[in-house]
């Protein structure tokens, strides 16, 4: 018994995989002039619906001959690509910021990107620690960073943060993550489903990634990193990325 999986679409020559009793193979599926079918076509016009088999030619390849006739083609492997760094910082006392915007450039570089001064008003998970009206504000540095220095960066502003505290409580939340072309990327110290371990407890969260020309949030996207105002600076420091790779070769 044969079952098909799909219909010959027009006059057009075309693939389909159909299941047979005892094996998977390939059917190609190619036209023949009307009228020059014979018997042994329509025998197998009961167990081909959709199909008239007056038009078809029946040819069966094995799934050996198959992947003999594929061409063999390995990926080469190939250094990431740079990135651009990206930290947030939010923060109940916004003259902090100024003292970590100067740690975080002598240790990165200056920024190029600042973003203005955003509420920080989706979620009170840190209210125990930080108190409430938090304001965040995001950095864009113009030195690109090799991908997989993320950790030990995340290390560093853990370090930074421990700095910035008051009898045991952050004064100050520090986000690094990286911005490619076709993604954004988020460091933490929290283990989830869809996050992908690095090092020394650090974990790479995919957050955004870049459609049709905006950045999209996906079902964990942190509510702020997928509302406009951190969407369109982001857009802001892609443009700007794609700029040094473009003109500076980085």
């Amino acid at each position: 018994m044969i079952k098909i999986l799909g219909r010959l679409e027009g006059g057009r020559r075309t693939r389909r995989t159909l299941t047979t009793d005892n094996a998977s193979k390939i059917f190609i599926l190619k036209p023949i002039p009307h009228g020059k079918s014979d018997r042994k076509h329509s025998s197998f016009s009961s167990s081909i619906p959709f199909l008239a088999i007056s038009f078809i030619d029946v040819t069966l390849l094995t799934k050996d001959q198959k992947r003999v006739n594929r061409p063999k083609v390995m990926s080469k492997l190939r250094a990431p690509k740079p990135a651009k760094l990206v930290i947030g910082c939010f923060t109940r006392e916004k003259d902090v910021f100024e003292d970590v915007a100067r740690e975080l450039s002598g240790a990165f570089g200056p920024p190029d990107v600042i973003s203005p001064w955003l509420a920080f008003d989706q979620t009170g998970y840190y209210e125990p620690e930080m108190g409430n009206t938090l304001f965040r504000r995001l950095m864009a540095f113009g030195k690109l960073i090799e991908q997989e220095t993320l950790a030990d960066i995340k290390l560093f502003t853990n370090e930074l943060e421990d700095g910035f505290s008051r009898e045991g409580k952050r004064l100050v939340n520090i986000d690094p993550g990286y911005l490619l072309a076709e993604r954004f990327v988020l460091a933490t110290g929290k283990n989830f489903t869809h996050r992908i371990y690095l090092r020394a407890g650090i974990y790479a969260d995919l957050t955004l990634i870049y459609q049709k020309g905006r950045y999209r949030a996906l079902d964990w996207t942190y509510p702020d990193y997928a509302g406009e105002p951190i969407s369109s600076f982001l857009k802001t420091v892609r443009d700007r990325f794609m700029y040094q790779v473009r003109e500076w070769g980085e």
